[in-house]
This record gives structure tokens, C-alpha cells and sequence, in this order.
């Protein structure tokens, strides 16, 4: 549950606390917490200052700096003659891949920032709360790197990635979250274990192994190969194309493995967006509802050539064959 927030007008009045203590508190917050050093320091104190007044002042503050951020972005699209938006997939193809377009950026950013300003409106009801302050400071992040496109400033990069994340997680077990952790980049390793996780529990994947019973450690990039070409011959669908998911997963490794966080905050927003529809469940024939299940596939191929043709394709040009132990499969059946 949100924690509930005391209004900045209640300070004041109620508590008798002075004007100038509330100022200066959050003037240090934003200037001083770890994970603000980020932000845009003027817009991210103008926000929070008009938050703490009440929802009117914000909501005027925000209106205010969301238009000025889209007027520049569409000004530069103007200027450029670029196109004002591209098909999801297309957005997908360039914001995970190696090549980093100017074009793509800044249509990206734009959408991001919309897609949380309409969330305000939906979640009034809980303004005052933790859970939307988390809102305004992420809302803060993002018109932050979409400051960064114009050059006006950077980005503070992990300076000690591994106790930073080994903090992360003593936090995370004893459940305290809070804007001093790097709640942003670890995201990331939460995005690429949910996408495991999800194939390999679809498929049904309990254990891989060679011939000789020792076990075989294969990757989900290998697995998801293979879903695309099985995606190809139509005998398995899903509601994002496993090519985006491969996408995804390969761009997540980078801070995966290396701790390494140079990406834009909208990218992460995007990956929970393309995502989005895989996490929702499906109904099907078969089954008719289900919760957890969202991936589709061919019911004879399944109980006929499914595994031997996993097994055929894992094991490659190796000469130890592959084997895969399978246990119940969370596959929606056509």
C-alpha cells in the first residue's frame, strides 16, 4: 500500500513548521539525494516544490514543463523534416540496437513522457502517496534525459556499480525502496530475468543436459532462436515478436554483465511497454482463461515435434547431444 504523504499546506499550517525549513528541505533533497543528482535540478525542484502544494499547483507546473519539453522536441523534428513517428516495431528495432539515431531518440522520448504525463490524470486519487510521488520523480528522470538529447546537461554514470547494486539488493530484501538506491539501471537485471523466466517456464523447461547426464547450460538468446524460428513457420505466437524479446534481452546483458548503465531512462520505459502485453495472460479453446499464459502455439506440433525438434536445434553442430527434461508448460494451445 502507498504511504500517505503530510501536504506541504499541512506543514505549514497544522504543524507550525517554518516556510523556509520546508524550502530549504526540499531544495537539499533534490540537490543533494543520490539518485536526483541526475535530474534537471530547476525542473525537478519546480515540480516537487508545486507537488507539495497541492494537486492544482502541481498539475499547472506539470502542464507547464511538458509543454515546453514537446515544443522543443517537435521543433527540432520540424527543423530536421523528420518523420513524427514510426510503428512500434520500427522504435524497437533502433532504440535496442547499437546504432543511436537522433530521429528515433527524440520520438521516443517524446512518447515516453506522454505515456507517464496521462498516467497523472488516472491515479489522482492517489496523489499525496508514495506511489505517486515515485510517478513525479520518474516523470523528473525522463525529462531529464530528454533535456540531455538538447545537450544542456549529463548524466552521473555509476561511479561503483557493484556496491551500488550490492546495496541495492540488502535494501530490496528488507523491502526499503526509496530514491537513494538505483532503483533505474536495476531494473534492467529484473527485465532480463522476468524474460527468462518467462520462456523457459512456457516451454516448460525443467533441466538441460548432454547424453551422459551432465547438465548443459544453455542461453535464453538460444532458446529465443529458436522461437523465432518456430515464430516463422507459424506453429507458435505471441503477443510481441521473439525477435524484439531477442532484442531486449541482448541490450539488457550490457548492464547484466558489465554494470555498465549509458542508456537513456525512456529506453527502460519502452522495454516495459513493448513488454507489457507478454505478462497479461491469454485465453485459448483449450483452456479458455488463463492468469499467466500468453503464448501461443500449435497444439499437434507441440505434443508431436515440439521437443525433439528443441533438442535437434540446441544440440546444433555439437557433437553431445542436448537434451531437454521438461515439466508442466505454460503454452496456450491453437
Amino acid at each position: 500500500m502507498a504511504t500517505r504523504l503530510i501536504p506541504y499546506d499541512d506543514l505549514i499550517g497544522k504543524f507550525k513548521i517554518d516556510r523556509k525549513l520546508v524550502d530549504e528541505y526540499f531544495k537539499e533533497k533534490v540537490e543533494n539525494d543520490i539518485s536526483l543528482i541526475n535530474n534537471f535540478p530547476s525542473h525537478t525542484s519546480q515540480l516537487m516544490r508545486s507537488y507539495t502544494i497541492g494537486l492544482d499547483s502541481f498539475s499547472k507546473k506539470l502542464d507547464e514543463l511538458h509543454t515546453d519539453i514537446l515544443s522543443k522536441i517537435d521543433n527540432e523534428i520540424s527543423v530536421n523534416s523528420w518523420p513524427k513517428s514510426y510503428p512500434d516495431e520500427d522504435m524497437a528495432r533502433s532504440i535496442f540496437s547499437d546504432v543511436f539515431e537522433p530521429k528515433v531518440a527524440l520520438i521516443a522520448a517524446r512518447e515516453s513522457l506522454e505515456r507517464v504525463k496521462e498516467k497523472f490524470t488516472k491515479i489522482n486519487n492517489l496523489y499525496n502517496t508514495s506511489y505517486y510521488e515515485g510517478e513525479v520523480y520518474f516523470y523528473s528522470t525522463l525529462l531529464f534525459d530528454a533535456h540531455m538529447l538538447f545537450g544542456k546537461c549529463g548524466r552521473r554514470s555509476l561511479q561503483s556499480p557493484d556496491m551500488e547494486i550490492f546495496q541495492f539488493s540488502k535494501n530490496l530484501l528488507r523491502n526499503y525502496i526509496y530514491y537513494n538506491t538505483p532503483t533505474i539501471p536495476t531494473t534492467i537485471i529484473l527485465l532480463r530475468q522476468c524474460i527468462e523466466t518467462k520462456i523457459l517456464q512456457t516451454i516448460g523447461v525443467d533441466r538441460f543436459e548432454y547424453d551422459d547426464g551432465s547438465q548443459a547450460i544453455i542461453g535464453v538468446n538460444k532458446l529465443l532462436d529458436f522461437c523465432i524460428d518456430q515464430e516463422k513457420r507459424k506453429l507458435i505466437k505471441a503477443p510481441i515478436k521473439f525477435e524484439f524479446l531477442s532484442l531486449i534481452n541482448k541490450w539488457c546483458n550490457n548492464y547484466v554483465h558489465t554494470g555498465n548503465f549509458s542508456h537513456f531512462v525512456w529506453e527502460v520505459e519502452w522495454a516495459h511497454h513493448l513488454l507489457s502485453p507478454l505478462f497479461r495472460g491469454g485465453s485459448d479453446r483449450y483452456t479458455k482463461i488463463s492468469l499467466e499464459k500468453s503464448i501461443h502455439i500449435d497444439k499437434l506440433h507441440h505434443e508431436t515435434h515440439f521437443q525433439p525438434e528443441l533438442e535437434k536445434f540446441l544440440t546444433g553442430k555439437s557433437r553431445k547431444k542436448v537434451k531437454v527434461k521438461m515439466t508442466k508448460n505454460k503454452f496456450l494451445f491453437f
